[in-house]
């Protein structure tokens, strides 16, 4: 799989143009969230007949997307620290016992490392 455009990425707005599209930050075209009433023929900005065609949640689709994957970076480093927290507990309890023994593992930690892995697998 190749890399992603570089974050982070932006929303273009609704106009009587267009509807909304998502961005890099140079102005490379992620995606549209409209279509033209007539993908065949002109828009009507440039003389033509097709207009576009706003799906009812489109705005608010592309702010969630945008939204998404400006913070799965910082969400991937929280939930890596979180899973390293566990290792620091279990380490301690290794050091003052001899061994795991007794060492139950947070429901956070545990959370935290279900979620990574299955980005993992979805990648």
């Amino acid at each position: 799989m190749s890399e992603h455009s570089p974050t982070p990425w932006e929303v273009v707005e609704t106009t009587e143009h267009h509807g909304p599209y998502i961005i890099t930050t140079w102005g490379t075209t992620i995606c549209d969230l409209y279509t033209m009433s007539n993908p065949m023929v002109a828009s009507v900005r440039n003389g033509g007949d097709s207009f576009p065609v706003h799906f009812t949640d489109a705005d608010a689709n592309a702010a969630f997307i945008v939204k998404a994957v400006n913070s799965h970076d910082a969400l991937i480093a929280a939930l890596i620290g979180i899973a390293a927290f566990d290792d620091i507990g279990a380490n301690d309890r290794l050091a003052t016992n001899g061994s795991y023994s007794g060492f139950d593992e947070p429901g956070g930690v545990r959370v935290a490392r279900e979620a990574l892995a299955s980005i993992k697998e979805a990648v």
